[in-house]
């Protein structure tokens, strides 16, 4: 009986010997990140970078600006970035030791806004050519047999409509040319079947 309580004892006291080691072969990295007026900030991030093998380890501060990352390799160098809306800070050429935490206090340097002007002068927008507006006043006092709006196009001295299939000619261009849209819709005669232009055997308004 004694024997198999020696035992036991051997065996746990060589687990325990095998948890510790297990325990040994990392590191860590405490902190507190503060601001240039020294006081603490929260929700500031915190990014570790192991260069070597671009391992990552994040953190967030918490209400008294602490943060803490365990279980990073061992050796490095290390960037650790700190990024808060009150300023950011770096540290190049970090190195952890075996089974040790670095304690850190982060104070965050005021980052520096660029502002740039940019002036110039508005763009001058003019129509080349002639052109010719409508408005709702001029569509209503003008005279049209079939409620076609040809009839209000052929106003412009460029625009030559047929007496004989009603197709409407701008500048001497073929009447194919022409491009007719209603709030955005377009009316053309995509198919070619109708000598008028439209997409039916009558205007779309």
């Amino acid at each position: 009986m004694k024997v198999k309580h020696l035992a036991l004892a051997v065996t746990l006291a060589l687990g325990t010997v095998n948890v510790a080691m297990a325990n040994d072969t990392s590191s860590g990295i405490r902190g507190n990140v503060i601001s240039p007026a020294g006081q603490v900030i929260p929700n500031a991030k915190v990014e570790i970078i192991h260069i070597p093998s671009g391992t990552r380890s994040s953190a967030v501060t918490n209400e008294s600006g602490a943060f803490s990352s365990m279980g990073l390799r061992v050796g490095g160098p290390y960037k650790i970035t700190i990024t808060s809306d009150q300023g950011v800070k770096t540290y190049n050429n970090i190195y952890l030791s075996l089974d040790d935490t670095l304690r850190l206090t982060a104070q965050v340097e005021s980052a520096q806004i660029e502002r740039i002007a940019v002036t110039g002068s508005a763009i001058v927008t003019q129509s080349v050519g002639s052109n010719s507006y409508f408005g709702a006043d001029d569509i209503a006092n003008a005279p049209s047999f079939n409620r076609d709006l040809k009839d209000i196009v052929r106003n412009n001295p460029l625009a030559v409509l047929s007496s004989k299939d009603g197709e409407l000619s701008v500048a001497g261009t073929n009447p194919r040319f022409n491009s007719i849209s209603v709030d955005g819709i377009g009316q053309n005669d995509d198919f070619g079947l109708n000598a008028n232009g439209y997409p039916t055997t009558r205007s779309p308004i």
